[in-house]
């Protein structure tokens, strides 16, 4: 189990670097684009390739922010509770973001054979989307795994003694 973590892990830490790269370089053609606008030479399909971009930085930062747990959370209810308790809520709330994110990966991949099966392309470049769409999907799917762990970890501390210290 501590091989697969690890190996998820690193996967996502990939992805990370690809997210960070990408939104560098989204920066940069932006800040081109608005100085070749200022001297009358704007940059054909910047807007296009920013939004291909921005969908690439969120998808592929998803696994990671969940691995360090940096999404927002309010907890100063939760916090107030026994350990049970906070394990029981973050069990059901692990297995409803799997559940949800399970869905959201399988229908990304429906979505990117659509596009892929009408040949869709952005407007200017005449980019294909559907490649970025089964990237995006495969953050998503990074994602999923670390909840499935998380789910496995919570609901293994609530079967547990661990779970029961009220």
């Amino acid at each position: 189990m501590l091989f697969i973590k690890k190996t998820f892990e690193s996967i996502n830490r990939i992805f990370v670097y690809i997210s960070i790269f990408t939104l560098l370089f989204a920066m940069f053609l932006t800040t081109a684009d608005v100085l070749g606008r200022f001297f009358g030479r704007p940059i054909m399909g910047v807007y296009e390739i920013v939004e291909i971009s921005l969908a690439l930085v969120v998808f592929a930062a998803l696994g990671n922010s969940q691995i360090t747990k940096s999404h927002i959370g309010i907890d100063f209810f939760m916090v107030k509770l026994p350990i049970w308790w906070q394990n029981f809520f973050d069990t059901i709330g692990y297995f409803l973001s799997f559940s949800m994110f399970s869905v959201a990966f399988w229908q990304m991949l429906i979505y990117a054979n659509r596009m892929y099966t009408v040949n869709l392309e952005t407007g200017v470049l005449r980019i294909p989307i559907y490649p970025w769409v089964i990237i995006s999907a495969f953050g998503v799917l990074l994602f999923t795994v670390i909840l499935l762990g998380d789910l496995i970890k919570t609901a293994a501390k609530l079967l547990t003694r661990e779970g029961y210290k009220l």
